[in-house]
């Protein structure tokens, strides 16, 4: 269902499947084969084809196109090129009434189930009274006929002209090499389905066509709203469509692909055009959609305007096509390009639509996104479900500025087997779906360094999975389940799960492992130090990330001896790290101010497991809850343990271990107030400790000074 140009040219048909005719000699020693290609539309049947004769004699040479609809013959063209120029293209018209009757012109009444010539015409009966005629466009050179050709049936027999219907169908052709006749000594024919016969003198055997209608592809537009910026990244998830190729004449190589997408104000498209020969001539790409079948807007741009660097934007304005329109033109799908005939004008309104672009070039590729809005009447034809035509096409100008390019590349969706330009009858199909489904997966995992050294996985989820799913996190054997109802979303809408480790267990591996309805959708171990490892080893970090790094993989050691826990296994520690000791004096020294009958300070303490922290434990007699003891204005719960009650001071970041904490005590109108700071704990205690304790508290220190030097975001 292709319209081709009738011009003799037939470059256009290079895509079309390509029958081959038999050879049949006669009598003689002539060499004469051929090729020949078929169409149609609803108004005639096309050829096109080759005809070389080897011996280069051409004596009234003849070919013939037998047609029959539904096995009864309805037309035969026969066509002398004795007439035909040995320069330029020879173009005629053979017309003639139907077969029952009338004059013809190059046309007999023929039966194939009689002999070439009988009367007797079995297709009488469904010719008509119209007139059927042939177009034919002929040029020879060195040998080589090639020919383009229409045969136009009778009004009757066009409503015969429908996909999936099968007709009969031959082409003969009489190479004639020593005279002008049948009898001539010296005759080949060839033919397509005719080759076992007499070509001449018995039609029996045709050949069978089917006339093909168009596989419209189908696509599926996910709902979802991108921004319009250059930036396709968001698009990852989006099923992927490729243009076809067409070169129409010339060498370059244009290839292409396109996602979609709708919400309820535009539909957008973005994608990819790459032209390997890097040259920009007016290269244009248009965007068409129908909505029901009919008509509703077009956007052509010119891409000569993208700069070869950054990314160019721009918008497209323009009325509905039945009035004026800034690249927008009249179109309609069953008629030629600038058809005037508008069969959308009933349902554009008189709103505007317009587009907006964003386009950049890379060494040949171009990189465009773009939103497509339609008049308000159109927008309530975006519902989920709809099904829109709609079609992009690129034309790639090589060596010119105009479709006359004689070095022109086209490529399209739906297009690929159409005149780009000057038929639009082809137009894909798309379909408006639900959002785009989000597929779970570990999108990747770090190590967050605060108060503790924790864990983090970031993972993708669609919504509706949110309320079915677990990540399991396994340390040292001991299982913890986070539900995803529960998990904090980052800024790119990844669920965060965070698991807390010791310093001691930097070595520790941890089996992470993501649950949807009771599925697992990912399972992996890592660790802390394959991490670090990692930075240590990458190029991508500075110096500075290294430098803490490095320090907290001491400090993991350094607590892996003083608790004795996995002795065995210790991290790797660069060189030259750990070299600061603790300084002698006290930083914040601890100081008690005022009293509060009932409850006094015992003592304070660091500690060092999978959170650095603060803890003042309180003597106390009576009941806990008359006293209200606070930090930052903020009270705080007090824990009974071994006789005394003490109450915690967490989220204590490494780079903060020289602040002074303060915890206020009242009652009855009394106050006691406490100040204290981690580092006073850490000289004391560096003085007398234990050597592993000395050597943790020297190691936690220097993870202090890096951690500070640190620009922490």
């Amino acid at each position: 269902n292709l319209t081709p140009t009738m011009d003799g040219d037939i470059s256009e048909w290079a895509n079309d499947t390509q029958y081959e005719l038999s050879q049949r000699v006669v009598d003689g020693e002539a060499a004469t084969t051929g090729w020949f290609k078929i169409r149609w539309d609803g108004s005639a049947i096309y050829i096109a084809g080759q005809i070389t004769d080897a011996t280069k004699e051409d004596y009234n040479d003849q070919i013939k196109f037998l047609f029959s609809f539904d096995g009864v013959p309805v037309g035969e063209t026969a066509l002398d090129f004795s007439y035909v120029p040995k320069g330029g293209v020879y173009t005629w018209t053979a017309i003639g009434t139907n077969a029952n009757g009338g004059n013809s012109l190059n046309m007999v009444n023929w039966n194939p189930e009689n002999a070439y010539n009988n009367l007797q015409n079995a297709g009488a009966a469904i010719m008509g009274d119209g007139v059927n005629y042939s177009l034919f466009y002929n040029t020879y050179s060195d040998g080589v006929y090639t020919f383009e050709s229409s045969w136009y049936p009778t009004d009757e027999l066009k409503a015969f002209l429908t996909a999936g219907r099968q007709i009969g169908f031959d082409l003969r052709w009489n190479d004639f090499n020593n005279g002008t006749s049948s009898s001539d000594s010296k005759l080949t024919t060839i033919g397509w389905a005719s080759d076992a016969t007499d070509w001449n003198s018995d039609l029996r055997k045709i050949g069978q066509v089917t006339l093909k209608g168009f596989d419209v592809p189908a696509a599926v537009a996910n709902k979802v709203t991108p921004t319009v910026d250059g930036d396709i990244s968001e698009w990852a998830e989006d099923a992927q469509y490729t243009l076809s190729q067409r070169v129409v004449d010339g060498e370059a190589a244009t290839t292409g692909w396109y996602k979609i997408r709708w919400d309820d104000s535009a539909i957008y498209v973005a994608g990819q055009i790459t032209d390997a020969t890097k040259e920009d001539y007016n290269d244009q790409i248009k965007f068409l959609f129908s909505f029901d079948g009919v008509p509703a807007g077009e956007t052509a741009l010119d891409f000569s305007y993208v700069p070869k660097a950054g990314v160019y934007s721009w918008t497209s304005v323009g009325y509905n096509p039945n009035g004026n329109s800034l690249n927008m033109g009249n179109w309609n799908p069953e008629n030629a390009y600038g058809n005037a005939q508008n069969a959308g004008a009933a349902i554009m309104g008189d709103g505007v639509n317009y587009s907006m672009f964003s386009a950049s070039y890379n060494d040949g590729v171009y990189t465009f996104e773009s939103s497509w809005y339609p008049t308000d009447e159109l927008k309530a034809y975006l519902t989920e479900g709809r099904k829109l035509g709609f079609d992009l096409r690129w034309n790639d100008f090589n060596g010119a500025i105009s479709q006359s390019d004689t070095k022109m590349t086209t490529i399209g969706w739906a297009s690929a087997e159409i005149d780009w330009n000057s038929d639009l009858r082809k137009i894909g199909q798309v379909t408006l779906s639900a959002p785009l489904p989000i597929q779970p997966a570990l999108k990747g995992w770090n190590i967050a360094l605060g108060d503790n050294i924790a864990v983090k996985y970031y993972v993708q989820l669609d919504p509706a999975d949110v309320p079915n799913t677990q990540v399991k996190i396994t340390v040292a054997g001991q299982t913890t389940v986070y539900e995803a109802a529960n998990a904090p979303q980052n800024d790119d809408g990844l669920y965060v799960f965070t698991a807390e480790m010791a310093a001691a267990q930097m070595m520790d591996s941890i089996h992470m492992v993501l649950v949807i309805d009771g599925q697992t959708m990912h399972a992996d171990d890592y660790s802390i130090y394959a991490y670090a490892d990692y930075i240590l080893k990458s190029e991508a970090y500075d110096e500075a990330t290294k430098k803490l790094v490095s320090e907290m993989l001491n400090y993991g050691a350094a607590a892996q001896n003083y608790f004795g826990y996995n002795k065995d296994n210790l991290p790797a520690v660069p060189e030259g790290v750990g070299a600061q000791s603790v300084p002698a004096a006290e930083q914040t020294p601890m100081a008690v101010n005022g009293s509060v009958t009932g409850i006094g300070l015992y003592g304070t303490t660091l500690l060092f497991r999978n959170k650095t922290a603060v803890r003042f434990y309180f003597v106390v007699s009576g009941q806990i809850s008359d006293y209200e003891i606070t930090y930052n204005g903020v009270e705080q719960t007090a824990v009974a343990k071994d006789g005394f009650w003490y109450v915690e001071i967490a989220n204590i970041n490494p780079q903060d271990m020289g602040q002074t904490i303060t915890v206020t005590v009242t009652c009855g109108g009394e106050t006691m107030t406490v100040t204290y700071g981690p580092m006073n704990y850490m000289v004391r205690m560096s003085q007398k400790g234990s050597d592993s304790l000395k050597a943790l508290l020297k190691a936690m220190y220097n993870y202090h000074l890096a951690a500070k030097e640190y620009p922490a975001t």
